[in-house]
């Protein structure tokens, strides 16, 4: 189910926990036979997997430029090939 119809309140709630996972912290890759919250209350979202990886969004120098970039944004830039982070007003290149 996706909430409370009738109500302001909403999430999607999955068994057998009943976690609601609109309500701040979302796991992906977890198993039904695993505890599929995230590691600890500090944690918004965790992505568990031992043969899978995260790919980062990718984009050119000019696609980069379009957005409305806000400090911690990160991408991986395919004209320079550079993973980029956007911190304290600019994008910087983190290798």
């Amino acid at each position: 189910p996706f909430g409370d119809p009738g109500s302001t309140t909403w999430g999607f709630y999955a068994e057998p926990a009943a976690h609601n996972y609109f309500a701040g912290d979302l796991m992906i890759g977890g198993t039904p036979a695993s505890d599929d919250v995230v590691a600890n209350s500090s944690v918004g979202l965790e992505i568990k997997s031992t043969t899978k990886a995260f790919l980062n969004a990718r984009m050119t120098t000019a696609e980069r430029d379009a957005l409305t970039a806000i400090n911690g944004m990160q991408l991986y830039n395919v004209t320079t090939d550079k993973l980029q982070v956007y911190a304290g007003g600019s994008w910087v290149d983190l290798h």
